[in-house]
């Protein structure tokens, strides 16, 4: 939340039913890390990023969505490669160095889950990662 205040953001987290998850626990929490992270460094002041956990079946998802600037959807298939920025200028105002999905997307295939974004240039970004939960419904 501190990065959030500084950007004027808003931070809301949500959990409904979750189960726990097996991994490594550095990996999971940097995968989390980095996409509220993302969330918050590409919204303005007044925004908000929701963090919501929720039990899917056999799955547990953990989805966060922002109400920034979007990602325009010639870059949707390339954000999760290592060092791709979506816009150099915008790059050097935010910072960061492109790592941040690309992370996401490792942990996420070393814990057997899946991740998937949906973007619109100018209403936000939700990022969905589903991991398997370790306990039975």
């Amino acid at each position: 939340e501190p990065m959030a205040d500084r950007r004027g953001a808003s931070m809301g987290v949500e959990y409904h039913d979750t189960a726990p998850v097996t991994g490594v626990r550095t990996q999971l929490l940097s995968l989390v890390r980095n996409l509220v992270e993302n969330g918050v460094k590409y919204s303005d002041g007044g925004d908000t990023v929701r963090l919501t956990v929720t039990r899917r079946g056999k799955e547990v998802e953990v989805r966060v969505s922002d109400e920034g600037i979007g990602i325009p959807e010639g870059d949707h298939s390339r954000v999760f490669e290592r060092f791709y920025r979506v816009d150099r200028a915008r790059a050097r105002d935010t910072g960061g160095s492109g790592l941040g999905l690309s992370i996401v997307r490792n942990v996420v295939q070393r814990h057997g889950g899946s991740v998937e974004l949906h973007s619109r240039e100018g209403q936000g970004t939700t990022v969905t990662v589903r991991l398997p939960s370790k306990a039975t419904t």
